[in-house]
């Protein structure tokens, strides 16, 4: 043929040995060997045989369950359609290559395999350089063309009748095994290890290994061998707990306190302590363990770069900072798909935005840097402790700052104003906990986010007392230290204070703190200053409930008049004063002067704010249960039920405003003479809170307190041993002195009187204990 000619060949058969010169373009060079033989010259060759470099077992290797997860090459009993290939995935560090080093051990020494071929996947270059390699020892035939020689292996691979087994370890990216996956046969076995959870690396007969952190057993049975311990120390145990049980920590974690010749407490303790890196304890780059190449962070650093080069390009890596300062155990998808967050990356005004940061999700899911899980949006997104610390030691001061405050916008938007879902309401305030822990005074810088008051009033809502307690007086000591006993913002954490402390205080001390925070904000702020006014407010509201109601018609008549001086008479603190000045008289006797209060208080909240206002709907409420209270209750029954029909198809049946509803109109059927309605109204209700809010919420046991009264009413005298049994679990998970469980026992006392007969059937007190729900609702208009 003519020379260039593509078809052209140059064929060396025989002992070719030395170089081979190739002058001008001659097309394909192939050199046969003598042994060349196709998958029928096998038997002329010793097996077994091994190729590539299986890396050792760990000091103190932990055998781990998944290892029974993998195809068992060489077993007589496999049947046809099991998998003969398992793509083992995982974070950087928790011993995917050791579980493939071992089981690849354990198949050599069992005689399991004929020919073992370990290749350090970390590219398509090298996975193709090895092949070639193998290759030409199989068939005595080497190729400069990578393709070609990679696709020689894999034909023998598939011709083949001896027992194989191939393992890939650390490949970077599905693509790089794009024509270079093993074939699937018999006898071959395929084993490849990765970060990447592509569903690129699904099908084919391949099975998905998770494989994730040790066990709480296993870390403790490594500790305990690496250390020379006892197995299940407690100190052993929370170190295990601090590294999050992740197998490379744990082995640089163990080899650092042998250098250093120090013990789990002093190692827990220098881990705490956020002065030092992670970097800084773990031994030096050339004294790591187990032979390992790299620190943790280091460990992770290239994922983190891949999934940031993942469409959306740029996106995953402030994904992950951002989620650096979040809960480990799972943070909302809702918090990464807020305003706040796709405000921050560019993507507010985009439709697609919300698709974007979700995409960016799963780019660091598909790295194994996070687990994403959308059939679980309350903890859907989730990043190992450790691969959170090492994300923000990168990240310098003002953006650890700006992500602080992003955090907490983010999770304050999506805080529901009524805290219905408990499992979201948990996960919100362990994330806010977790921002806290991470930002510590940034979230005080300029000002004090707001998010803070919002955990703290969730534990109150919740009547999580004690823990409000805490959290109010933690706002309250670091506001006075940072801004001074007078200042605004000082003063209404005082006031929030001793609010919440009123729960549990008595009646003269909780008005007596507030006489004087009056006194203090008056003189440092003026008697027209809305802190001032709220305190008044809530001094007067204090009064109301403790039973001085001439005390409290006092003080809302008096704030009355300056809401009106100040604001006019349709802004809402002027009309909410109205509202409790209304009800004040009501409980005073002047029920026919609560009655015109509230009947004109609607119309103005009809004309200002409309018919499906909250306010209107809460007013609507007041109103009917005033003219019950007047000696209507047929009245209170029919407008309640018209309240509830409006509520429901505005808000839904299971909304907390509905449920709130439904309390006072099974209140007002049995006080209109009819208890058993009573019962089945409370019993549908309950039904309903404990699948909306959870058995244990506080609102279903008080409506449990509420139908056991009502089937007393009713003449069922063994409704005692409900009552009894709910204040048992009241005491056990509220406290004996919570509010819920103080009005459980005087409920309890009154059915015991009523069934010895000590009591006659009358009227019934409002549900929800001595301030009623309206009670409830005066605190959520005090401001």
């Amino acid at each position: 043929m003519a020379q260039g000619d593509s078809d052209t060949r140059n064929v060396m058969s025989g002992a070719v040995r030395g170089g081979v010169v190739q002058a001008h373009h001659i097309g394909h060079v192939t050199v046969t060997g003598p042994a060349a033989s196709s998958a029928g010259g096998q038997a002329a060759r010793r097996w077994p045989r091994r190729f590539g470099v299986v890396p050792p077992l760990a000091h103190c290797f932990q055998s781990r369950a998944e290892t029974e997860l993998l195809p068992d090459a060489g077993r007589g009993d496999m049947a046809a359609g099991d998998p003969t290939c398992a793509v083992v995935f995982g974070l950087g560090g928790v011993g995917k290559t050791q579980l493939a080093a071992a089981y690849a051990e354990r198949m050599w020494t069992e005689q399991a395999v004929d020919l073992l071929v370990w290749v350090a996947a970390d590219s398509r270059a090298a996975i193709a350089s090895a092949y070639v390699d193998v290759a030409a020892e199989l068939t005595g035939t080497w190729s400069p063309d990578a393709d070609q020689g990679a696709e020689r292996f894999l034909v023998w691979l598939a011709e083949s009748t001896v027992r194989w087994l191939i393992v890939l370890d650390d490949v970077q990216a599905p693509t790089d095994l794009d024509r270079f996956w093993p074939p699937r046969t018999a006898s071959g076995r395929v084993l490849v290890t990765t970060r990447r959870r592509d569903a690129a690396l699904a099908g084919h007969g391949r099975r998905l290994v998770d494989v994730g952190v040790f066990t709480s057993a296993e870390s403790a049975a490594y500790l305990a061998a690496k250390l020379d311990t006892a197995p299940g120390t407690r100190a052993a145990d929370l170190l295990a707990d601090d590294l999050g049980h992740l197998p490379l920590a744990l082995a640089q974690a163990a080899a650092y306190i042998v250098d250093e010749d120090i013990g789990f407490g002093e190692y827990r303790a220098r881990l705490a302590d956020q002065r030092h890196a992670l970097a800084d304890l773990v031994p030096e780059p050339d004294a790591l363990p187990d032979s390992h190449r790299a620190t943790m962070a280091a460990t992770w650093s290239l994922s983190i770069h891949r999934a940031d080069s993942l469409r959306p390009a740029g996106m995953a890596r402030p994904i992950l900072e951002l989620a650096s300062l979040m809960d480990p155990n799972g943070v909302p998808v809702g918090v990464f798909t807020s305003k706040a967050v796709a405000s921050s990356l560019g993507t507010v005004d985009d439709p697609a935005g919300v698709e974007q940061i979700r995409s960016a999700l799963q780019c660091l899911h598909r790295l194994s840097l996070a687990t994403v899980d959308m059939t679980s949006p309350h903890s859907a997104v989730r990043v190992h402790a450790l691969v959170q610390r090492a994300t923000r030691e990168k990240l310098a001061d003002h953006r650890l700052q700006s992500l602080s405050h992003l955090a907490a916008d983010a999770l304050l938007e999506v805080w529901p104003a009524f805290e219905q879902d408990t499992t979201l309401v948990q996960a919100l305030r362990a994330n806010t906990d977790t921002v806290h822990r991470h930002a510590g005074d940034r979230l005080w810088t300029p000002e004090l986010h707001q998010v803070l008051c919002r955990v703290a009033a969730s534990y109150r809502a919740s009547r999580l007392t004690t823990t409000a307690i805490d959290r109010f007086q933690h706002l309250h000591d670091v506001a006075e230290q940072r801004f001074g006993p007078g200042h605004p913002r000082a003063l209404c954490a005082r006031r929030d204070l001793i609010d919440v402390h009123s729960a549990t205080a008595e009646f003269n001390a909780a008005v007596l703190a507030l006489e004087h925070l009056l006194a203090d904000a008056t003189q440092a702020l003026g008697p027209d200053h809305a802190e001032t006014l709220a305190t008044r407010h809530l001094l007067a509201f204090r009064r109301g409930v403790g039973g001085d109601l001439p005390g409290a018609i006092a003080g809302f008549t008096a704030l009355l008049s300056d809401n009106l001086r100040l604001f006019g008479p349709d802004h809402p603190e002027t009309m909410v004063s109205r509202s409790h000045l209304a009800w004040c008289r009501g409980e005073a006797g002047d029920m026919a002067g609560a009655v015109a209060a509230f009947e004109q208080l609607l119309a103005d909240r009809l004309r200002v704010l409309g018919p499906h206002h909250e306010s209107t709907l809460t007013t609507r409420g007041l109103l009917a249960r005033a003219r019950g209270t007047a000696g209507d209750p047929a009245a209170a029954v029919s407008g309640l039920q018209e309240l509830l029909d409006d509520v429901q198809r505005l808000v839904g049946p299971y909304h907390p405003g509905a449920f709130a509803v439904r309390i006072h109109l099974a209140s007002w059927l049995g006080r209109a003479g009819d208890p058993a309605a009573a019962v089945a109204e409370l019993e549908q209700l309950l039904h309903d809170q404990r699948g909306s809010l959870g058995p244990e919420h506080s609102d279903t046991l008080s409506t449990r307190c509420d139908l056991a009264r009502w089937r007393i009413e009713a003449g069922d005298l063994a409704a005692v041993t409900e009552l009894e049994q709910l204040l048992d679990e009241q005491c056990g998970s509220q406290g004996s002195e919570h509010p819920d469980t103080r009005h459980t026992r005087v409920t309890l006392a009154e059915a015991r009187q009523r069934a010895n007969g000590e009591l006659g059937a009358g009227d019934t007190p409002e549900p929800g204990g001595p301030t009623g729900v309206h009670g409830a609702q005066m605190q959520t208009h005090r401001y």
